[in-house]
């Protein structure tokens, strides 16, 4: 298979798979977020404050795969830590991280990343996504019907085709960039350990259209981490 050729396969599917760290080095970073967050749920904006999301949402071959895509100017508009508590009900329905009630990012110029800081496989909530949907563009979400007591109020994508999903279960250590409009979501932790990953994402220069909370932060230099 030739690089274009996974080019256009990866441009199709609206998401890469790729490996940003060892194995044994996320699993030090997953301690740290049960070490400092033990029984939280979602941590907001850690990029901003946590020395292991710094680390992560920086690793070189993470952000090598954004600049890829949008450039090398880039910002991390959001981010946020979840911890998946096994036994805990936590499901995330099918929605585009692009856009909300308070933010629409320009697809051009953003991308988002998932990164496993824990092996996370089907059985531990591990992420699902409808390869292709980023073609779609921007659909119409709602509200959540039955709000996760886990997250509260979240919005949602109200039909989708799963028969079109499939499963990416992740190693430690792996993460997925994926499209701004691509749909993803995740069932509840039927495992035996607590699946945790770092939603973050990226954007360039005018790649935030629209935005109602603070600003963000650069990402930052290697002396910074």
């Amino acid at each position: 298979m030739t690089n274009e050729s996974v080019q256009v396969s990866e441009a199709a599917a609206g998401y890469r798979v790729i490996t940003w760290a060892d194995p044994e080095t996320a699993r030090d970073l997953a301690q740290q977020v049960l070490d400092g967050h033990g029984g939280l749920d979602i941590i907001r904006a850690p990029h901003l404050t946590e020395r292991w999301a710094v680390r992560a949402a920086n690793a070189d071959r993470v952000t090598a795969a954004v600049r890829e895509r949008i450039g090398d100017r880039v910002t991390i508009e959001h981010s946020f830590g979840m911890v998946k508590w096994p036994g805990r009900l936590f499901r995330v329905p099918w929605h585009q991280d692009g856009i909300d009630e308070h933010l629409v990012l320009d697809p051009a110029r953003s991308v988002c990343a998932w990164l496993a800081l824990t092996d996370a496989p089907v059985e531990a909530g591990g992420l699902h996504v409808v390869p292709g949907s980023h073609l779609r563009g921007y659909v119409p979400h709602a509200p959540e019907v039955e709000p996760d007591p886990a997250r509260g109020h979240a919005v949602a994508i109200p039909d989708v085709d799963e028969s079109r999903a499939v499963a990416l279960p992740l190693t430690a250590g792996q993460a997925v960039v994926f499209d701004v409009r691509l749909f993803h979501g995740s069932p509840s932790n039927t495992a035996t350990f607590p699946r945790i990953g770092l939603n973050v994402r990226y954007v360039a220069p005018g790649g935030i259209l629209r935005r109602d909370y603070p600003s963000s932060d650069p990402t930052r230099r290697r002396s910074d981490r």
